[in-house]
C-alpha cells in the first residue's frame, strides 16, 4: 500500500491509497510463456504474438456486462459536445459562436477521461459506481495536454496522405491508458506509449493497434455534427475503449480482470 502509484499496474483504490498489482480484485498471474510465444495476462500472447480474438471476445463480454454505466458514459463523451455544437447553430452571435466551439473542444478533450477511468477499473476488476463514474480523477490537467498534443501530431498526420495520422495511432495510441494508470505526465505518456509499442517491435503492434485506431475513429467520426455518427458513438466508444484497455494491459504485461 502507498500513498501514489510505484509502478506499472498499480492500482487506487475508493480509499485513495495504491495497491500493487496482485492485490487487484480478479487478480490472475501471468501463465507461464510456451512454445507459441510469450504469454500475457489472462493466458493471452503478449505483443509479440497477440490474439486479436480474445482481445475482442473480452471487450464484447466486459461491454455487456457493463452496458448501462457504459452506455451512460458513452452517451455523455459522444452527445454533450454534439448538443452543444448543435445549440451554437441556433446563436446569431460570433462571440457565442466562438464560446461554444472552444467548449467544444475542451470537453473533446476532457470527457474521454471518464471513459478511460472506466474502462481501467474494469480491466482491473472494479465494479462501475455510477454514482462516481463522473468523477474525473487523477492529472486531469496533465490528460488535457496529453491530449492536446496528441491531437496535434494526428492533424499533422493528415498532411502525409494519412499516414502519418496512422502512425501516430500506431505508436503514441495508448498515451491516455499510460498516463490515467500510471499516474505520470503527458510527456512521459506519449514516450511510454511509444515504448510499449515500439519495444516489441512494430510489426508485432501493428495489427491490434490498426484495429484499435479504427474502432475508435468509428466512434469519434462525424459526431460533432452528426446525429446518426453521434448515436454511433455512443455504442462504439465504449467498447473501443475497453479494447484499447485490453490491448495495454497485455502490451504492459499487466493482469486482465477475467
Amino acid at each position: 500500500m502507498s500513498d501514489t502509484s510505484q509502478g506499472p499496474g498499480w492500482w487506487q483504490a475508493s480509499d485513495g491509497k495504491w495497491y500493487p498489482p496482485e492485490q487487484a480484485p480478479g487478480y490472475q498471474a501471468p501463465a507461464p510463456a510456451g512454445p507459441g510465444g510469450p504469454v500475457g495476462p489472462t493466458g493471452a500472447p503478449s505483443a509479440g504474438g497477440f490474439d486479436l480474438g480474445a482481445a475482442f471476445t473480452w471487450a464484447w463480454a466486459k461491454f455487456q456486462q457493463n452496458m448501462q454505466p457504459l452506455l451512460i458514459l458513452g452517451a455523455v463523451v459522444a452527445g454533450i459536445p454534439f448538443l452543444v455544437n448543435l445549440i451554437s447553430l441556433f446563436t446569431n452571435s460570433l462571440a457565442i459562436d466562438l464560446v461554444m466551439l472552444f467548449l467544444v473542444i475542451i470537453l473533446g478533450f476532457i470527457l474521454p477521461l471518464l471513459l478511460t477511468q472506466a474502462v481501467l477499473k474494469i480491466a482491473r476488476g472494479e465494479a462501475l459506481d455510477t454514482s462516481q463514474m463522473f468523477a474525473l480523477e487523477g492529472n486531469i490537467g496533465g490528460y488535457v495536454l496529453g491530449a492536446i498534443a496528441f491531437g496535434i501530431l494526428a492533424f499533422f498526420g493528415l498532411f502525409l496522405c494519412c499516414v502519418g495520422y496512422v502512425l501516430v495511432w500506431l505508436v503514441f495510441g495508448l498515451w491516455n491508458f499510460v498516463l490515467v494508470d500510471r499516474g505520470i505526465g503527458p510527456v512521459e505518456a506519449l514516450t511510454a506509449s511509444k515504448e510499449l509499442t515500439m519495444g516489441p517491435g512494430l510489426g508485432a503492434t501493428f495489427l491490434p493497434m490498426l484495429v484499435y485506431m479504427l474502432v475508435a475513429s468509428l466512434g469519434n467520426g462525424g459526431g460533432f455534427f452528426s446525429p446518426f455518427a453521434t448515436l454511433i458513438g455512443v455504442f462504439t466508444l465504449p467498447f473501443a475503449y475497453l479494447l484499447g484497455a485490453y490491448i495495454y494491459k497485455s502490451f504492459s504485461g499487466q493482469p486482465i480482470a477475467a
